[in-house]
């Protein structure tokens, strides 16, 4: 299950309980009031993967009822290749990783993306042997903003990067851009394979994505926070 608010900015992605025969649970807590967009990836038994959406309105609570445990953060750079993303062409995205990263629920990272109106969520894995560079290929099918998490695991916690991606026709566009700081989160499978499936970092360029990074943190606020629970 995948959990964002509409802008992104809060992000979830857990694996449900199941309490009983065709029902899956999981518990968590929006930090901010606002619309929520709810994906669920389901795989049933000889007739493929699905993927089922929603959305709901969170209230607005007390400081004490919404505020969550601030989790460690990180800095990744993503690079696509081409810098251009064009929409039903297969794009390279990679990411630095620091030292120690491990598999995780069998992948060595995980990549969601959503366009910015909610209406397509995206769920690819890393296939390659653990490194200091993660490798997604990923196309993306209708120009426009894409909201997206790069996630990976180290020995002690879960690390997630947001970024978003223009995506062009036919002309060039924008690469990718930093939304925020990198969280620590839970994680699932592939939205086109479902759970059971699968489906620039130059110096300048790092200079400039630093400078963004540090202008969207004074736009955006607080970076997304860690996950409550997982089932796994």
């Amino acid at each position: 299950m995948v959990v964002t608010s509409e802008d992104g900015r809060y992000f979830r992605h857990v694996h449900p309980l199941r309490t009983a025969p065709g029902r899956l649970e999981v518990r968590m807590r929006a930090d901010r009031s606002g619309r929520y967009l709810a994906y669920a990836e389901l795989e049933r038994e000889d007739s493929g993967g699905q993927l089922v959406s929603s959305s709901f309105q969170v209230g607005k609570g007390s400081a004490d009822d919404s505020e969550e445990e601030r989790p460690e953060t990180g800095d990744a750079a993503p690079v696509l290749r081409p810098a251009v993303p064009v929409a039903g062409r297969p794009v390279t995205i990679e990411l630095a990783a620091p030292a120690g990263v491990r598999p995780w629920l069998g992948m060595t990272g995980h990549l969601l993306v959503r366009n910015e109106d909610g209406s397509f969520l995206g769920h690819v894995h890393e296939m390659g042997t653990p490194g200091s560079r993660l490798r997604f290929t990923f196309s993306f099918p209708e120009p426009g903003r894409y909201l997206a998490w790069a996630q990976y695991a180290t020995r002690d916690r879960i690390v997630t990067a947001p970024f978003t991606v223009n995506v062009t026709g036919d002309a060039p566009g924008t690469a990718a851009e930093p939304t925020g700081e990198a969280t620590g989160q839970d994680t699932g499978e592939s939205a086109a394979g479902a759970e059971a499936g699968d489906t620039a970092r130059n110096e300048a360029g790092t200079a400039a994505w630093t400078a963004a990074r540090e202008a969207a943190r004074g736009e955006t606020g607080e970076a997304m926070g860690d996950m409550t629970g997982s089932g796994r």
